[in-house]
């Protein structure tokens, strides 16, 4: 009994720490090149990855009108490259976040213990503030060398299922092993 009360509160106080927290996937650079479909814009997702001479492509596909969020973050403490992306739809451009022409702040992740360089976003304060219409939406990440490690946050509603909190575990453990080492 007392293992399971234990347990209990720990599963507990896993949820409450995500309150706030995006659902990490690790997306390989060579998949990022040709382009991840992102499902259910409207969740809070942090998409990782390296740019390795190629811009990265996410894919929305919805049938329904949706909230955009879309926000660039480089790891660390200091700036040393920047990030752009861009928002289109199938006939132009919707949004550009230009990098090299941005302030860049400092920013620490509660739930990983993770700063980053907070770069442009489509959006205010990490949370939506625009519908999308039901279509097709490309976000295109880059920079002027295709080079660099990224976080692309999209979606601002916070949903964890359980299935979800074991995946963001497992992802925080791998992020800080092999994304975040010097």
């Amino acid at each position: 009994m007392k293992k399971i009360i234990f347990l209990f509160i720990i599963l507990i106080l896993l949820l409450s720490s995500f309150v706030s927290a995006h659902q990490p996937r690790i997306a390989c650079s060579k998949d990022a090149e040709k382009g991840i479909s992102v499902k259910n814009p409207e969740i809070s997702k942090a998409y990782y990855s390296e740019l390795n001479g190629k811009p990265h492509f996410y894919t929305i596909d919805s049938k329904n009108n949706f909230p955009i969020y879309a926000g660039i973050l480089v790891p660390g403490k200091n700036l040393t490259y920047t990030v752009s992306f861009e928002i289109s739809n199938e006939s132009s451009v919707i949004y550009s976040g230009d990098g090299s022409n941005f302030t860049w702040w400092l920013f620490y992740e509660d739930y990983g213990k993770d700063h980053y360089m907070a770069g442009p976003e489509f959006g205010s304060q990490f949370k939506s503030i625009q519908n999308f219409s039901a279509g097709i939406y490309t976000i295109k990440v880059f920079n002027d060398n295709n080079k660099g490690k990224y976080s692309l946050a999209i979606g601002d509603v916070e949903k964890f299922s359980l299935v979800e909190i074991m995946r963001a575990v497992v992802n925080t453990i791998r992020l800080k092993l092999f994304f975040f080492s010097r």
